[in-house]
């Protein structure tokens, strides 16, 4: 049965609200536009636009799923992350405003080499570091390794869409173990790996993505500690470790660092001041002198 955009919206954002989703109305519109291939401004614009009836049977498929609280972004395929729309699905980590801070770091240190950069990012996820940083930095070439062969099919597929796939080499592994036996080595080593311990509670939606790339273990420093112990092998001397961090973990991480002979250079925290990235150096390195 065919209805207007009004009464569609309307009964979705009932039904979600009545599910305790934090955001009704907005995810309703986001469906509804993703659903029906309408903008949103149209959408509002228009809300006696008749909603073809094969568009409301998804809509209202993709509303069932959301009520239980899977994530928007699968159900869209889509997620903004600095500026840019990137590909998704339920094998990636969606990307997190707070992950932004880490891209941030990394370009501040490539942008003062003053020379094309490498770099090297660990776990790769959807892409959206290394991704971003090639399209920042135009001469950037960077190598990306992930675990999952359907990870690196997602990073491809926006390295395409992105018009940067031709910088960008991708290699089927754990953390550095592709590159034992080679001799290369990158400007910047950059990751947000998993970081929760198994014990901890996690949102509801987050129980939808894949737990490979959530927990890390007992203490949820499992993977850093594998990463600081093998990061110095692909590093350049003068080059920079950056590794995002966990909600109150970034101490105990700089702490770990050290113990495994890195410098910490700084922490940077997100809006609400909580440290979410450590910035590493192999000791006894001299510090860029541009860096910040």
């Amino acid at each position: 049965m065919a209805t207007n955009v009004c009464d569609a919206l309307r009964e979705a954002e009932r039904q979600l609200d009545q599910a305790h989703i934090k955001t009704p109305r907005n995810d309703a519109l986001i469906l509804l536009s993703a659903a029906s291939g309408h903008r949103i401004e149209t959408l509002l614009a228009r809300p006696e636009l008749q909603v073809q009836t094969r568009h409301l049977c998804t809509y209202w498929e993709w509303i069932e799923q959301r009520a239980q609280n899977y994530p928007l972004q699968y159900l869209t395929g889509r997620q903004e992350f600095y500026g840019r729309s990137f590909v998704v699905s339920p094998s990636v980590l969606i990307p997190r405003p707070e992950t932004e801070i880490v891209v941030q770091a990394c370009l501040d240190f490539l942008t003062a080499l003053e020379r094309p950069g490498t770099v090297l990012d660990i776990g790769a996820g959807s892409g959206c570091i290394v991704l971003t940083l090639l399209c920042e930095i135009p001469h950037l070439t960077a190598c990306a390794i992930d675990i999952s062969g359907e990870v690196l099919r997602v990073v491809a597929e926006n390295g395409r869409n992105l018009g940067c796939a031709d910088r960008l080499e991708l290699l089927k592994g754990s953390t550095v173990d592709p590159l034992r036996d080679t001799d290369r080595k990158f400007d910047l080593v950059v990751s947000n790996p998993p970081y929760v311990a198994l014990s901890e509670s996690v949102d509801p939606e987050v129980e939808y993505e894949p737990k490979r790339a959530v927990y890390a273990g007992q203490s949820g420093f499992e993977v850093y500690s594998e990463i600081l112990g093998k990061a110095h092998s692909v590093l350049a001397l003068s080059g920079q470790l950056i590794l995002e961090a966990g909600y109150g973990q970034a101490a105990k991480l700089a702490t770990l660092g050290r113990e495994s002979g890195w410098k910490e250079i700084e922490k940077r925290p997100d809006l609400a001041g909580i440290d979410r990235c450590v910035v590493f150096q192999r000791q006894g390195c001299a510090a860029l002198t541009r860096y910040r």
